[in-house]
């Protein structure tokens, strides 16, 4: 966790953009983002950000203070309701901004 906080989002998502440009001169334009952890923030603010086709979002933890954005792309979100670093009271922030979106929530 220090080092994702010492880089920084804005520095991770020039590396998320970066592959997602590079995967796209491999197999054309569909590319999608899966993260975890911080990596599933990641992948939320790809799809909020970027241009993704889709993403994946496991435990994302600073998702609830980005929820208010809206994704360009199909997004799929998968929480543990025991995860004591994503609380329910972040989970329902999520999903009071985004009503729609497929959040699975595991007994984890």
């Amino acid at each position: 966790m220090r080092v994702a906080t010492k880089l920084g989002l804005d520095v991770a998502l020039k590396d998320v953009q970066a592959a997602i440009t590079c995967g796209r001169s491999f197999v054309g334009s569909k590319v999608a983002v899966l993260g975890y952890c911080f990596g599933g923030t990641l992948a939320w603010l790809s799809a909020t950000r970027l241009n993704p086709v889709a993403a994946v979002c496991y435990y994302g933890g600073g998702i609830v203070e980005h929820a208010g954005e809206v994704p360009h792309c199909a997004v799929m979100l998968h929480v543990g309701a025991r995860d004591p670093h994503i609380p329910s009271s972040k989970i329902e922030t999520i999903q009071r901004f985004n009503p729609d979106l497929p959040l699975f929530l595991y007994n984890a």
